[in-house]
């Protein structure tokens, strides 16, 4: 998808279209599109729903991301 604010838009949709809960991982240093505008989704989450920014992560490698792997650990592992 070229157009960030085409990305920003559909992303807004999902979420609030999406009925279960969401766990929503950005990255604090966002290439496509500021981080203030990725923290406005919080406004269009329900209940529920989580949004977790990763200090320090670039664009890439969210996989390798420490914070990431022990939160994602902690939450398929039945914890919040």
């Amino acid at each position: 998808m070229k157009s960030p604010v085409l990305k920003t838009i559909i992303t807004i949709l999902i979420i609030y279209l999406v009925i279960c809960a969401i766990l929503y991982f950005i990255q604090e240093k966002l290439i496509f599109f500021p981080e203030k505008l990725s923290k406005d989704y919080k406004y269009v989450f329900k209940q529920g729903d989580t949004l977790i920014t990763l200090r320090g992560q670039p664009h890439n490698g969210i996989s390798e991301n420490p914070e990431y792997l022990e939160k994602i650990t902690r939450i398929l592992n039945g914890q919040r």
